[in-house]
This record gives structure tokens, sequence and C-alpha cells, in this order.
């Protein structure tokens, strides 16, 4: 009877359990007009130490079929290995890139190829004044923070530095390369900011 328990009992399969990366949201854009996801992935000593505040980090094109899943890995193992300082990663999702990521379009050319672009300011709107807000009263925040992107998000963070809206402390352009209005915008690798990898001075 044992041996028949023993063998029932190890042919049951124990019961899978979730990887947990983070957590996600649905936030109302009042610029967009629409349901926003915002996805927060926080990091390994967050809860280890309730008295610490950290930088954070928002990520343009942070959903997780976006860039989301290998940001994080990325900024986990800089922080295990002593490269950067740990931060609160904010992925801000996106739907219509073209839409949110670019300002407006005067070029008729373009505009009857890319029919929805031009919306760049309500975006900017939204991380601005419903994102951020949000992040800050949620989570033990420092204060200090940063925004990565890439291609379309990387030309985004550039159109907010030219316009010098104080949105975020530090601004990391990742493999900029656009043509906006028939107008190079230029290649390169920018790192992240030193102060933002190792704290400020």
């Amino acid at each position: 009877m044992f041996l028949i328990a023993l063998a029932v009992a190890a042919a049951v399969p124990a019961t899978p359990q979730p990887i947990v990366l983070g957590t996600s949201q649905q936030v109302h854009s009042a610029a967009l007009g629409e349901d926003r996801t915002i996805n927060v992935v926080l990091p390994a000593s967050y809860a280890k130490e309730p008295a610490k505040r950290y930088p954070v980090l928002y990520l343009i094109d942070g959903g997780v079929d976006q860039d989301l899943i290998h940001v994080a890995g990325v900024l986990q193992l800089n922080s295990a290995w002593g490269r950067s300082q740990e931060a609160i990663l904010v992925g801000i999702a996106t739907k219509d890139r073209r839409r949110e990521l670019t300002g407006p379009v005067a070029d008729a050319e373009l505009l009857k190829k890319y029919p929805t672009s031009g919306s760049s300011a309500k975006f900017r709107s939204f991380i601005r004044d419903q994102v951020k807000p949000l992040v800050e009263r949620t989570y033990r925040t420092s204060g200090y923070d940063a925004v990565i992107g890439e291609s379309l998000a990387g030309l985004f963070i550039l159109d907010t530095l030219q316009q010098a809206s104080k949105v975020m402390s530090e601004h990391d352009l990742a493999r900029l390369a656009q043509v906006q209005e028939r107008r190079y915008v230029g290649f390169r690798d920018y790192p992240f900011a030193d102060s933002f990898m190792k704290g400020p001075a």
C-alpha cells in the first residue's frame, strides 16, 4: 500500500509557480484620452531596506513585449556587479510609436505615409503630469530620475531636451538614428550618464 501511494504521489506534477518580475497597472491618460500601461520593476533590496530611497529610470517603449524585460535584466546585473546604483524601473508602454514619439510633421509626403504622427507633446504631458507624480507618491523615490529610449524613443528624448522641458534630470539616448522631416538627426551610442550610474556626487 505504501509503495502504491508513493508511486501515485510521485506521478503528480508540482503546480507551476509564476515568476514575478514586477507589477503592471492601467492609468487613464487625460492627455491621450485612453488607458495606458505602466510597468514597475523594483530593485532587489527594495523590500529588505525600508528606509532606502531609489532613483527612477523611466523606460520609453516599456511594455512587457517591448524593452522592459531585457532592460530590467541589464539594470539588475549592473547593480549586482557594482557598475551602477539600484533603481526603480518604470516601463511606459507605447501603442502607436509614430503618434506618441514624434512631433508635428509639416512634410505632406511624410504625413501621408505616417498619418498618425505628431502627438509627442501629449505623450510627454502624460509622463510629466501623471506618470511621474504617480510613481513619486507610490514608491520610495530619491528625487533623482532618468529616461532611456532607443530609435524613435531616442528622438522623443532629444526633442524633449531641445524644448528644455524639465521632465527628467537625466536623459539617455540609445542608438539614436532617425530621419525626421528629411533632416538627419544623427547616429551615436550614448552611454548612461555617469551621474545616474553611480549616483549624484
